[in-house]
């Protein structure tokens, strides 16, 4: 099941996916990706409340420059995926 409504879509989206450079995604795989999208925003908020509550409480001694350097990099990964996953969602939404 590619989660088309019809054959003529189907068939449409292999046509399609045959002839362009630029792999297209099924209505199923493109759930998926909005799926794991919404995952890695909030893990990245989950890890971003964790920072605040470290940096209030005190009660836990931290190396704030090396914490704060592998946050920036795991935000910026997230964000990274994020963007990229949004193109794939965009581009994939104007096939048909």
């Amino acid at each position: 099941n590619t989660g088309f409504s019809s054959i003529t879509k189907q068939a449409k989206f292999l046509l399609l996916n045959s002839i362009k450079n630029e792999k297209l995604f099924t209505n199923i795989e493109i759930d998926e990706f909005i799926k794991t999208r919404t995952e890695i925003n909030a893990i990245g908020k989950n890890i971003y409340q964790l920072l605040k509550i470290l940096r209030s409480g005190n009660s836990v001694k931290i190396n704030e420059n090396n914490l704060n350097k592998t946050m920036d990099n795991i935000r910026d990964k997230i964000d990274i995926l994020s963007d990229q996953l949004g193109a794939i969602i965009e581009k994939n939404n104007e096939r048909i």
